[in-house]
């Protein structure tokens, strides 16, 4: 019986832009993305799987401090991209250290 290694990761991101993993193992995972802002705030945050959207954060109210989006038991083949995906309509969300995003990534099984 061979056991695997279960992959946990918990980042940082600070800004927009893009934050990918590639699997190395095939599994069950849990993604999240929790972003500070300042507000208001046309934060949005998309977590996609290859491409393809699989969880999108809800339009944030004017006076939210923070923006988030999670999927749970995604089923990841090895090789497959993950990508989290933070992109704003509101011009004060471009300034340096205007947003800071825990993206916490955890196998399963």
């Amino acid at each position: 019986m061979s056991i695997g290694l279960k992959d946990f990761q918990s980042n940082i991101f600070t800004g927009l832009g893009t934050w990918t993993y590639t699997a190395s193992v095939a599994g069950l995972y849990d993604i999240a993305a929790v972003a500070s802002v300042l507000p208001p705030s046309g934060l949005s945050i998309v977590i996609n799987q290859n491409g393809s959207p699989v969880a999108t954060s809800l339009t944030p109210s004017a006076a939210q401090l923070s923006v988030s989006a999670q999927v749970m038991n995604l089923n990841v083949a090895a090789s497959d991209v993950i990508t989290v995906v933070l992109t704003s309509s509101t011009q004060s969300d471009t300034l340096p250290n205007a947003l800071k995003t825990l993206i916490t990534l955890n196998q399963t099984i």
